[in-house]
């Protein structure tokens, strides 16, 4: 959080003018002049290195242009980083400043049941949940980001037919679950307050039944062995996952 030089109200990096008095943020236009003056320096530096190597064909030449090639990429490369740290922290900012309209879009995809929807909206927006207006989404947000990757090396496992990726999958899948499970433990939440704990507790319900309904149709686990997954160890899941994994491969 920055401070306005003229009145010394707050100000975030992406406000342009300071909302108390109007005036020009001034460190914003000079991240702005900042990165076009290195980028117009980066791309004239370019071209002269280029211009050099297509008049001398010398070896000691190359060998140079190729360490002030790797220089500058290694220049831009820390710039770039630097650019999406910023990047990022702006739209953490406006995540919490439009936290009304997103909260209702995030609570309507849970209703829906749209928990692919749900967790690209969070890591679309930088939502973040800690020590933010969104901490009492943070128990919702681990387990919706573990169910879709649970799915996503379910369906790479059944789909693919490439046997290297097939494998990789049902390995990385079991290791996936146990995380999922892991998440919905109450107590790693008991410290946040404001939780919809009704909304929360259906839509966790129903990403269960859509993990046993799978790991019955396409792992071909029992429907008693699925309904009591969440209480296995994680070896007796990893044998039921690779006993199961057979029949997909065959």
């Amino acid at each position: 959080m920055m401070k306005c030089p003229y009145c010394g109200s707050p100000l975030d990096l992406d406000d342009n003018f300071c909302s108390h008095c109007g005036k020009l943020n001034e460190q914003v236009r000079q991240h702005v002049n900042d990165m076009n003056r290195y980028q117009s320096e980066f791309n004239e530096t370019r071209e002269e290195v280029y211009e050099t190597t297509r008049r001398y064909k010398g070896t000691s030449v190359r060998v140079v242009v190729i360490a002030i090639l790797l220089i500058l990429n290694v220049i831009a490369a820390i710039v770039l980083g630097q650019s999406y740290s910023i990047i990022r922290s702006i739209r953490q900012s406006e995540s919490e400043r439009h936290y009304n309209e997103y909260s209702a879009l995030l609570d309507g995809y849970l209703e829906a049941g749209d928990y692919h929807a749900f967790s690209a909206f969070m890591q679309e927006h930088y939502i973040y949940c800690y020590d933010s207006k969104y901490e009492s989404y943070s128990q919702i947000k681990d387990v919706a980001y573990q169910y879709v990757t649970v799915y996503e090396y379910l369906m790479g496992a059944v789909v693919t037919e490439n046997e290297y990726f097939k494998e990789m999958n049902s390995k990385n899948l079991s290791g996936s679950l146990s995380y999922y499970y892991q998440t919905q433990d109450p107590e790693r939440y008991s410290y946040i307050e404001g939780i919809d704990r009704e909304l929360y507790v259906n839509a966790i319900a129903d990403m269960n039944s859509r993990i046993e309904q799978m790991l019955v149709s396409y792992c071909h686990i029992s429907p008693e062995d699925a309904a009591c997954f969440v209480e296995y160890s994680d070896a007796k899941r990893a044998i039921l996952l690779e006993e199961g994994m057979e029949h997909v491969n065959e």
